[in-house]
């Protein structure tokens, strides 16, 4: 069973060609391909809440999992849609995003492991780069000889932007993002789950910076914080 929180996105902007947009973890983007999650879940859809409740179709400019919460960007139009598919082919478009992780993380690294395509069955190249922003060590022995646990919180830049890439690329150098039911620790999962009570994918897009195709002005766009982030940013800074 897929996990899902039901609140609801928050609009954070309303530009003339664009929406700001806040995506909680447990929303679809586009809907599922799976036809059973996709009649259970379809009041959770992005591209369909914006018919119900703007009244108006956006078309999304990059994608978020669904297990993944963060700030999106959303067309008005195709045409404004096509402006901002070349400005995100570029790099002009800095996406940063914020994640827990298992161990103690270097201060600043790069991963630049290929992965497998999600359409093809060719690796392809891939650049993570990350900065450690705090670390701790608690005194829980999680499916280990060690008595204490450790975990970073890291920045981390995408230089490319492939499938579930942060989620495996720190799964690949053994710091898996805490939450992760796909790529992550089911151990370590469920002890941020029920004895932190920090449940989900412990992964957020927290920023977006660009230069608008339409006034040439930059612009830098943030997820606000919530709860569960305030909760995580305690853990690390007690």
């Amino acid at each position: 069973m897929l996990e899902h929180n039901p609140s609801a996105p928050i609009v954070l902007e309303d530009r003339p060609d664009y929406w700001v947009l806040f995506k909680p973890a447990g929303w679809f983007v586009h809907p599922p391909s799976d036809t059973r999650a996709k009649k259970q879940f379809a009041q959770f859809i992005l591209t369909s809440w914006f018919m119900r409740e703007l009244g108006q179709k956006a078309f999304p400019i990059h994608r978020l999992d669904f297990g993944t919460e963060g700030v999106m960007i959303w067309a008005k139009t195709a045409t404004a849609a096509s402006l901002f598919n070349e400005l995100h082919g570029s790099e002009n478009l800095q996406k940063t995003y914020r994640a827990v992780v298992r161990g103690h993380t270097p201060d600043q690294g790069v991963i630049d492991v290929p992965l497998l395509s999600d359409s093809s069955p060719q690796e392809v190249a891939c650049r993570t780069e990350y900065t450690t922003r705090a670390r701790i060590e608690l005194p829980a022995q999680i499916n280990s000889p060690h008595a204490t646990s450790r975990y970073s919180l890291v920045e981390v830049k995408l230089k490319t932007g492939r499938w579930h890439q942060i989620r495996r690329h720190f799964n690949r150098v053994s710091h898996p993002i805490m939450g992760d039911r796909e790529h992550g620790d089911s151990h370590h999962n469920r002890f941020f789950r029920d004895h932190l009570q920090i449940p989900g994918l412990l992964l957020q897009a927290q920023k977006l910076e660009f230069t608008c195709p339409f006034a040439g002005c930059p612009e830098t766009l943030q997820a606000p914080e919530n709860e569960r982030w305030n909760k995580i940013h305690g853990l690390f800074n007690p």
